[in-house]
């Protein structure tokens, strides 16, 4: 019999066979697969004797919040909240298991990104000690949930739908959603508000800023912050702090104008710790010349800097490729030292004397699309043709700044500073032009909250589309999950969203 004339499940059972040594640790008595996304539906819907739960060592445990679905790289489930008997409430990520010996040999115990996790959860026990340890040495407690089911395993299985989760499953909508339902308009309406007062908190955010640098620096520290997206944003901010504006600006004097770039590009890629020790002789010609002029430009100007971060500061593991970090860097470098000139408040003053003299919502529109334009860079020279430094060769490659993270640095970086500025010099007609804009911006990428709160109000991530037509009624719903849910995860009745919707009745 040829590989391909075996059926999946025999194939699937042949490599789990090969793979994995204990692999009989994987079933039920009767043999039946148990899939590790299984145990995360069973702990998201909390399929559980609730009132017998107790951790390995024996204590009562009281969930008060499984967590909030991970669907990238790190622990399971982020933000879970317990308390165990005897202690008082925890918080902390969640991180699940078949077998409760998977935890080591999945190597959590030496990764330091798992040292967030304050609950191990698995199905089976296989494991000697009633805790697990951190790559810190701290002991982490366990809940082995075969013993708490509500039903067995293989029951579970029949009745849950694996691939909706974790959006569209039916388990997790909210009671909320009835009164959504009864009141779309005034939801609408509440959202907008929740939107603004989301706005307003960034604006109060960027005063605290202001409090101990410039305009223009509070400028570069958010837009660099951004760059890092969910992933990379500490160290992001902590490169630019590494590289200020004032060492740029020094360099960049001293530099061609069309060697901007690489310059700023050599001071970002050397404080990153992230180009250190390249075997560039490996390379093609292409990366050992690009790497050459990087080199140059380091040994130039690479006295500027004011700190290194290294390697494991960064996280690469789930990150897209368009989104790591040297290409990043390399679309930041050529952001600021060629697009803003190093000087990145002169573009938003500007853009606010502009939009100051908008006559209308249209005009308004185009204004903000063509400030989102100054943050786009197309990936040019060695970035047009590879993804990484050494990479495959390729026809060609995304935008090193894409019109997606151009949008979100306008939304939420460029416009509340803005605002903040206009509150503190009382300028009133920049501010209402700004909450006008605002409340018209078009919707910018799917957040991973905006979906979680997409399915608990209409039960599908998408949600309302109508509703959902501009970007800040989908910020008054990550508003709403702040205000509201993140403190009710549990339970909806304890939750008084609900009844901020008579105020339009």
């Amino acid at each position: 019999m040829t590989f391909f004339d075996a059926g999946y499940r025999e194939v699937r059972e042949k490599a789990l066979r090969v793979g994995e040594s204990r692999a009989q640790s994987y079933r039920t008595g009767n043999m039946a697969l148990v899939p590790e996304r299984l145990v995360r539906c069973v702990w998201y819907d909390q399929r559980l004797d609730a009132t017998r739960l107790k951790t390995a060592d024996g204590r009562r445990v009281r969930i008060l919040s499984q967590g909030e679905w991970n669907s990238g790289a790190g622990p399971d489930f982020f933000d879970g909240a317990f308390i165990i008997e005897g202690e008082e409430l925890a918080r902390g990520d969640v991180e699940l298991h078949v077998r409760s010996a998977d935890w080591r040999r999945h190597g959590h115990d030496r990764n330091p990104a798992y040292c967030s996790v304050a609950l191990h959860v698995a199905l089976w026990n296989d494991y000697p000690e009633p805790f697990v340890l951190n790559s810190r040495g701290e002991a982490i407690p366990q809940i082995i949930l075969a013993d708490f089911l509500e039903s067995d395993i293989e029951s579970l299985e029949n009745d849950i739908d694996m691939e909706n989760y974790p959006y569209n499953c039916d388990s997790k909508t909210g009671l909320c959603k009835k009164a959504v339902e009864h009141n779309p308009d005034g939801f609408a309406k509440l959202l907008e508000m929740a939107g603004r007062e989301r706005l307003f908190s960034k604006s109060t955010r960027f005063r605290l800023e202001l409090r101990k640098r410039g305009f223009d620096e509070v400028l570069y520290m958010g837009t660099m912050k951004a760059m890092g997206y969910r992933h990379n944003k500490a160290p992001f901010r902590r490169l630019a702090d590494a590289v200020p504006l004032k060492a740029i600006r020094k360099a960049l004097s001293a530099s061609p104008a069309l060697d901007r770039g690489l310059v700023l590009q050599s001071l970002y890629f050397g404080a990153s710790g992230l180009f250190s020790n390249i075997e560039a002789e490996l390379w093609d010609e292409e990366t050992r010349a690009y790497c050459a002029a990087i080199n140059e430009a380091w040994v130039k100007h690479g006295h500027l800097v004011r700190g290194r971060l290294g390697r494991a500061d960064w996280t690469m593991k789930g990150v897209r490729p368009a989104n790591f970090p040297l290409r990043r860097m390399a679309g930041a470098a050529r952001l600021v030292a060629e697009k803003l000139d190093a000087d990145p408040a002169a573009a938003a003053i500007g853009f606010a004397e502009k939009i100051k003299s908008a006559r209308d919502i249209k005009s308004m529109k185009k204004l903000a699309d063509g400030i989102s334009s100054i943050f786009r860079v197309e990936a040019d020279r060695y970035w047009s043709q590879y993804m990484v430094p050494g990479g495959k060769r390729l026809d060609s490659t995304p935008p090193l700044i894409g019109k997606p993270l151009a949008d979100s640095i306008v939304l939420n970086i460029i416009i509340p500073a803005l605002l903040c500025r206009a509150l503190e010099q009382d300028d009133s007609v920049l501010r209402d032009r700004l909450i006008d804009l605002y409340s018209v911006f078009p919707r910018l990428e799917s957040h991973g909250i905006a979906k979680i709160m997409c399915h608990r109000l209409w039960g599908s991530e998408k949600g309302d589309r109508d509703i959902l037509s501009v970007e800040m009624r989908r910020q008054g719903l990550i508003q709403l999950f702040f205000d509201f849910c993140d403190e009710n995860i549990q339970d909806c009745k304890k939750c008084s969203m609900r009844n901020m919707l008579d105020f339009s009745a």
